[in-house]
């Protein structure tokens, strides 16, 4: 029996997911649309959702007499930990008890009294913590995979929902992605010394989990929405810099079990740009001869900068497919004007065995699926 955790748990996150999967006792679609209405906005700020650590925050949980001592002194230590928020870090352990723990109450305070087995506690919410993150984002992708499938029975609430999402949501998880790949890694000085090299290299997994993550979900959103032409660049420019996965602040903590989610953020990154070409229009386009029509064929500035950047790439295998679709593009819309430099970027691209490079691309994401993320 779970120990009953001192004041009220808000819905985790894996709560949400299991009620927006129907397999909850929260069925009805009138149940689905409240639990959507009340939590969109955490789905919007996505890791966002997760705030760091500041004064008034522990001095608000310092003040809380609904809190047992002991219960908000381990809350100070997770929020150390986890560089938390302090309430937050509060309502983390409250959920974790309610949820996962599986002692009485005064199982729980003997593991309170004693440093060790407190450690060990920690160590379990911030596994509890790490997942709890990841079913945020989880949530946003099931939304993103259903909102418009006619079979679907929460369709119309998925839609009504994404609706809510759509204008912010790219932007925001654009800049958590820039967030994660820029970020400096926790140390024991800055985190306490329960942060130990295990610990390091499990945080580095979760940081790159969550950039595979992010992109997943920001290719799904241009799988639905238009990219503007000004985005395509803005993207393009991002990955990069990061060289599509490759160039983490942290890389010196990769090993070759993170390989998989290396190489995930690099098809990511890969599918995003060639999804903002919009081929799929680029033909109907070409079919109806009207290319005049293109987002692309009307954005001639946009176009010369894309063509500088793609005349840098080449050097990784991920940037195979972007350079054949940009190759593609060109051609079809400007077939006299950009000849050499059509032929510069499509001759980079089967270099690279862009061919191979699509079928171990497809492979890898059908074999990947849910479990790499």
């Amino acid at each position: 029996m779970a120990a009953a955790a001192d004041g009220p748990c808000v819905r985790s996150s894996r709560e949400l997911w299991t009620i927006l999967l129907g397999r909850s006792a929260l069925r009805e679609l009138n149940q689905i649309e409240a639990e959507l209405n009340k939590h969109w906005q955490r789905l919007l700020e996505g890791l966002s959702y997760y705030k760091p650590p500041s004064p008034s925050s522990a001095e608000k949980v310092k003040a809380n007499k609904d809190v047992a001592s002991p219960l908000k002194e381990l809350g100070l230590r997770i929020s150390k930990f986890l560089s938390l928020d302090e309430e937050q870090s509060v309502q983390l352990l409250q959920c974790y008890l309610q949820e996962d723990y599986r002692g009485t109450r005064d199982l729980l305070k003997m593991v309170l009294q004693d440093e060790r087995q407190s450690q060990a506690l920690i160590l379990k919410i911030a596994d509890y913590y790490y997942e709890e993150r990841t079913y945020i984002l989880r949530c946003v992708l099931h939304l993103l995979t259903y909102f418009q499938d006619e079979r679907h029975p929460y369709r119309v609430e998925y839609a009504d929902c994404v609706d809510k999402l759509e204008k912010e949501l790219v932007l925001k998880y654009r800049q958590q992605f820039e967030e994660l790949y820029k970020t400096e890694a926790p140390t024991w000085e800055t985190h306490g010394n329960l942060m130990t090299e295990r610990q390091v290299s499990r945080w580095f997994v979760q940081c790159l989990r969550e950039q595979s993550m992010l992109l997943e979900i920001i290719f799904l959103y241009y799988a639905y929405f238009e990219m503007a032409p000004s985005d395509l660049l803005v993207l393009t420019k991002m990955f990069k810099e990061q060289g599509f996965g490759s160039r983490q602040t942290n890389r010196h903590l990769v090993d070759e079990t993170m390989d998989p989610f290396v190489d995930r953020i690099g098809y990511f990154s890969a599918l995003i740009l060639v999804e903002g070409m919009d081929i799929e229009s680029l033909h109907k386009c070409a079919l109806d001869d009207r290319r005049e029509l293109h987002q692309f064929a009307q954005d001639g500035l946009i176009c010369q900068d894309m063509d500088h950047l793609m005349l840098t790439f080449g050097d990784i295998l991920h940037h195979a497919p972007v350079l054949l679709a940009w190759a593609l593009l060109r051609h079809t819309l400007n077939p006299e004007e950009t000849s050499s430099v059509v032929r510069k970027i499509g001759g980079t691209a089967i270099q690279l065995n862009v061919f191979q490079y699509l079928t171990r691309l497809l492979r890898s994401l059908a074999i990947g699926g849910n479990d790499s993320s």
